[in-house]
């Protein structure tokens, strides 16, 4: 317990030693080297003192504490021995030491009283007397490179004002964000008049000033208040504005830059006003088609009714029809006339009135009972009408029975279970399921089947064309359904009306075929030698082979030239306001003038260092442009079996191991080449002409 206390006292003595330290001459010191190693800047423990440097007076406390002995008197050095010796061992922060010195006084007031603390306090007080000995032992520590920087108040205080790389090895002073430019509001083509369509161009120093985002905000006044419409992304240049749109309306805008530390820039304010197009520019080719379709109706009508024969194909469902009624009518059995189990708005239902007509008249004739259960009470009304109608054309008004036109029921299977109940007690020689038809096509058609009637079915459910075809006699597939009115009456309207839409359905299937040779054609890719179109170009402007910045400036300057040279052969003011549409026409007009000069395009040639760089890392044999899609192809299979090798696939699903095997393959492309698949690519690659324009072919003869 002694030796402890012993040793109490010694953290009140480490002021006064620094203190005792700097009164001291400096060639108190005997070399620079015995000086005590300096702590590095993670604060990482000094090295042990070198030999023959005297041990601090802390070290001998501990080596008293272990040894559960008391120091002698004869062996406590003087205070300037002490001071020196602790000045050896003292660390680069002391206001450490001062806070740990703290509660050592504190502990030290609570202790017992030692004589020995009366002549080092005494000692203390006088050496503290000047007031400039804490402010010079802080400037020669730093000068000694003993006082650690705080690094993170430091970084604190210069991201207030500076950005900071993660490495601190320089800051990057940021630019007052500045705004959009040539912000245009109008309203969107082709619309219904509920959209209003933005572009502008983004901030000049969007890098330099660190934006993150743009938002557009709405007003219907030009002083506010304002609301966010949108939110995009740095880099976005324009965008469509359809939430809470009124024709009619004015709205204004402003597109705002915004910062990482919410700095913001406000554009100009620009309006528009919304309104409702009656026509869609975009879709004039399906007015022309629906123009030749109609005229083609009308003419084959005007044709019919000039007593012209017009030629449609037999279909032997419609043919057995008459056989059907005179079957029934010769086993004086009634006839079953099944319209589906779906309403009036329903196309396959009003088709299906168009047949029962026909055949209710052909019972009429034969004095033959029809009977027509219905599963809707507007389809019952409607046959009632066309049955009486029906029966007062064929002259036998009395023949017609209001009751054989009966509702069963508007649930499915029960409704089925009705027909079939009239199938197996009336036991009908001829039944008809013509309309659409669900899950209940096979009951009926089995159960009609076992009864022994001739069947004819027709539907425009292709679900159900199957179980019509195996039970029935006769099926009606798909339109045959809709051209059975048209093939049963020879009206002239009807007849003109299925001859026009034979003729637009050729149309259209001229038009399906054309367009699939289009697409098709306009897939084709030629190779595009981007090194060579590259090295072109620099070598035209003057340029470095290396300098990205100029080679950009003068890719900008040429485009700006022919942009120029384009408007003003449309007679367009570039200090103008231009049309989206004539913007669009321009840009597209300068792109194909700049690869005509230059055998490729911007960015094909921004892109071709990177291409030549890949293919000169290829085998000989895949060192061109022609075989750079194989080398692309070897290089993945490369990079998968490394990551095979080394065991990356462990645990990791198909389309995991997929995705670790692109990443690693983009990742070793963009950290070798500088480019990622696709831009290597598209670099050697282009069309053969315009996949906008819809005469493909005849672009491409032209072309060629």
């Amino acid at each position: 317990m002694r030796a402890y206390e012993m040793t109490r006292p010694l953290p009140l003595l480490l002021p006064l030693a620094l203190a005792l330290a700097l009164a001291l001459p400096a060639t108190s010191f005997s070399q620079e080297e015995d000086r005590a190693p300096i702590t590095d800047s993670a604060g990482e423990e000094a090295e042990p003192s070198q030999p023959g440097t005297e041990p601090s007076v802390a070290e001998q406390a501990d080596a008293v504490q272990e040894a559960g002995a008391e120091p002698a008197e004869a062996e406590r050095p003087d205070a300037a021995q002490e001071a020196v010796a602790e000045h050896a061992a003292v660390t680069e922060e002391p206001d450490v030491v001062a806070t740990e010195a703290e509660p050592a006084e504190a502990e030290h007031a609570d202790a017992t009283d030692e004589p020995e603390a009366e002549p080092a306090e005494a000692e203390h007080a006088d050496a503290t007397d000047e007031p400039e000995a804490d402010v010079e032992a802080e400037a020669v520590a730093a000068e000694d490179g003993e006082v650690e920087v705080d690094a993170e108040a430091a970084i604190d205080e210069l991201e207030a004002e500076e950005l900071v790389d993660p490495d601190m090895e320089e800051t990057v002073a940021l630019e007052e964000p500045l705004p959009p430019t040539r912000l245009t509001a109008f309203d969107t083509p082709n619309s219904a008049g509920d959209s209003i369509t933005l572009q502008w161009v983004p901030a000049p120093n969007e890098d330099e000033a660190g934006i993150v985002r743009y938002e557009v905000m709405r007003s219907q006044s030009p002083d506010g208040p304002w609301e966010l419409a949108a939110d995009l992304t740095r880099g976005a240049m324009g965008t469509r504005d359809s939430m809470r749109i009124e024709t009619g309306e004015t709205y204004y805008y402003m597109v705002v830059s915004v910062t990482l530390d919410e700095q913001r820039a406000e554009s100009e304010i620009v309006s528009a006003i919304p309104e409702a197009q009656w026509f869609h520019r975009g879709r004039w080719f399906i007015l022309l088609l629906g123009l030749l379709v109609c005229g083609a109706i009308l003419f084959n009508i005007a044709r019919a009714r000039r007593g012209e024969e017009l030629y449609v194909r037999r279909i032997a469902g419609l043919e057995s029809v008459e056989e059907a009624i005179g079957r029934s009518t010769e086993m004086g059995k009634p006839v079953l006339y099944v319209p589906g189990i779906r309403d009036m708005d329903d196309i396959q239902t009003i088709a299906s009135m168009s047949i029962l007509s026909h055949v209710a008249k052909l019972t009429a004739e034969y004095d033959t009972p029809i009977l027509v259960p219905n599963t809707r009470a507007v389809v019952m009304s409607t046959a009632q009408e066309v049955v009486k109608q029906a029966y007062l054309d064929a002259g036998r008004p009395d023949a017609y029975n209001v009751e054989n036109i009966r509702y069963l029921t508007d649930d499915q299977f029960g409704y089925v279970a009705g027909v079939d109940g009239i199938m197996i007690r009336d036991k009908p020689a001829a039944n008809f399921f013509l309309g659409a038809f669900f899950a209940e096509s096979l009951i009926l058609a089995e159960t009609g089947a076992s009864t022994g009637a001739i069947q004819v079915a027709g539907t425009a459910m292709p679900s159900q064309l199957p179980f019509f075809v195996a039970a029935c006699d006769y099926t009606l597939i798909g339109e045959e359904l809709f051209a059975a009115s048209a093939y049963l009456s020879r009206e002239p309207q009807n007849l003109g009306s299925l001859k026009g839409q034979d003729w637009g359905k050729l149309v259209f299937m001229i038009a399906i075929v054309l367009g699939g040779i289009g697409a098709t054609t306009a897939a084709w890719h030629v190779h595009v030698d981007s090194p060579a179109a590259y090295e072109q170009f620099i070598e035209a402007r003057g340029i470095p082979d290396t300098d990205a910045e100029a080679l950009e400036a003068a890719l900008q300057a040429e485009i700006g030239s022919l942009r120029a040279e384009v408007m003003d052969e449309k007679g367009l003011d570039p200090e103008e306001e231009i049309e989206p549409d004539e913007r669009a026409a321009v840009e597209n007009e300068t792109m194909v003038r700049f690869e005509q000069r230059f055998g490729a395009s911007p960015s094909q040639i921004r892109t071709a260092p990177s291409v030549r760089a890949f293919l000169a890392a290829q085998p000989e044999e895949l060192s061109t442009i022609d075989t750079l899609p194989e080398a692309l192809r070897q290089s993945w299979i490369l990079v998968r079996d490394r990551l095979e090798q080394e065991g990356e696939f462990e645990g990791l699903r198909p389309y995991e191991r997929d995705e670790k095997i692109n990443e690693t393959f983009e990742e070793k492309l963009q950290e070798e080449f500088g480019a990622s698949e696709a831009q290597l690519r598209s670099a050697v690659r282009k069309r053969r002409f315009d996949p906008d324009s819809w005469w493909n072919l005849a672009s491409w003869w032209r072309s060629e």
